[in-house]
């Protein structure tokens, strides 16, 4: 039987962990654009998962629906990581509440223009994913099965 992954406590540990890594970069006087992205690129990630891995599950998904939902996953995860990364931004200006911002207008309106790329960037993120795991499967076996003898 396919179990599903979500009902695992990987997927919530992650997003706490991620959680708990923004909590600990929110204080720091820190200006680069790494942290917020990556954070938020994280978040919209372990989001999509939540959403999308109860349905790549199921064993009535054929293998062409399985890449559209992964494929759409990505381009999900890639769409929203540059809206949740301009709101960890706005949080850290008004945690900080410098006269001169951390984050200036300028830079959230210029992270928020990359949406489009960053979902590019999710949508074949997702396809390269779809393949490996429609390539990994042996038999008709789940990828988390693969290699495994005796089963």
């Amino acid at each position: 039987m396919n179990r599903s992954p979500a009902r695992n406590s990987g997927p919530r540990l992650a997003l706490l962990l991620t959680g708990a890594a923004a909590l600990v970069w929110l204080p720091l006087e820190d200006p680069s654009l790494w942290p917020p992205l990556s954070l938020g690129t994280a978040f919209a990630s372990m989001l999509t998962l939540q959403i999308f891995v109860g349905h790549l599950y199921r064993r009535d998904v054929s293998a062409g629906r399985r890449m559209l939902l992964t494929a759409a996953g990505g381009t999900l995860a890639g769409a929203c990581a540059a809206p949740i990364a301009v709101g960890l931004m706005l949080l850290k200006n008004v945690q900080h509440a410098h006269s001169i911002p951390d984050f200036p207008f300028a830079v959230l309106f210029s992270t928020l223009q990359l949406a489009p790329q960053m979902a590019l960037g999710g949508a074949l993120a997702g396809t390269v994913l779809g393949l490996s795991g429609h390539f990994f499967r042996e038999n008709g076996k789940p990828a988390h099965e693969f290699g495994r003898r005796g089963k």
